[in-house]
Formats: C-alpha cells, sequence, structure tokens
C-alpha cells in the first residue's frame, strides 16, 4: 500500500527492512487500468515500526523507468492528486498541481537549525537532506518568498 507519491517517487507501508540504495522493482495498480505499472526505483529511506509517524515503510525514488511507463505513472499521480484534492477531472491541465522536483536522492536526518528572517529566529530540525535541498521541520510559519538564512549547528 503506498502512503504518498509523486512524479519522482512514493512511500509504500511495509514493515519489511530494506537498505537505503537497494533497487526495488513494484507493480502498482492502477484503479483505471487493469494493467500494472512496472516500476524500478531506489530505496531512499527505510523507516521501523517503532520509528516515527511515517513508518513502517520505505521510500523510493523512480529511476531508469521508460518514457511509456513514465507516462502512465504520471497520470496516475496526477488523478490521485485530482481526487485527493476532491476534483474529478485532471488540474495538471490547468496548470494548479506543480510537480516535485526530486533530481538528488533524500537521506533521512535529524539535525538542529537555527532559522533567521529579518529580527525573528526559529528554532527547527533538519529531517532530510540532498545535493539539491533540505526538508525542514518547523514549529510555526514562514511567509512564501521570506528570505531565510540557515545555520546549521
Amino acid at each position: 500500500m503506498t502512503n504518498d507519491i509523486s512524479l519522482q517517487g512514493l512511500f509504500v507501508r511495509t514493515d519489511e527492512h530494506w537498505v537505503a540504495n537497494a533497487l526495488m522493482r513494484l507493480h502498482v495498480t492502477d484503479p483505471d487500468d487493469p494493467r500494472p505499472i512496472a516500476l524500478l526505483g531506489i530505496v531512499t529511506r527505510s523507516i521501523g515500526v517503532k520509528e516515527g509517524l511515517f513508518g513502517p515503510g520505505v521510500g523510493v525514488s523512480l529511476f531508469g523507468n521508460g518514457d511509456a511507463i513514465m507516462t502512465r505513472w504520471a497520470g496516475l499521480v496526477e488523478r490521485a492528486a485530482a481526487a485527493f484534492a476532491g476534483w474529478t477531472t485532471s488540474l495538471d491541465a490547468e496548470g494548479v498541481v506543480a510537480p516535485v522536483r526530486r533530481r538528488h536522492t533524500r537521506r533521512p536526518c535529524d539535525l538542529a537549525v537555527e532559522l533567521r528572517h529579518g529580527d525573528a529566529v526559529h528554532m527547527a530540525r533538519v529531517r532530510d537532506a540532498s545535493e539539491g535541498g533540505l526538508f525542514v521541520s518547523l514549529g510555526g510559519l514562514i511567509e512564501p518568498g521570506e528570505v531565510v538564512r540557515v545555520a546549521i549547528e
């Protein structure tokens, strides 16, 4: 069972432990198409039963899939996003849903960070990192477009 999906990957609920960077073959069932979608991906993280809110399961970054497979996958992701938002038609055609771009493998971590913008200081945690960016868990909101200085302790 998937927990979440995007154009570049998915989180699969399972109690099996997988090693990071392991190659994984998945056969995903599309409710609108009887043919399973055979996907190839790389395990980016494995979370055990007692390790937090997301677990148990594995994060998988899709890799090495052909254009035809990725077109079918993108159609499924698009319909899932529309259904989640309560729409019955495609949101992508209207430009409402922007794809999540994950060009680099994300690595789970737990680092304390200090975010500064203007005179405000927020303490936060980096939950995963890659060559392309950070996922920062923050207790409050920062306005979109706000310039933030990040200091990792």
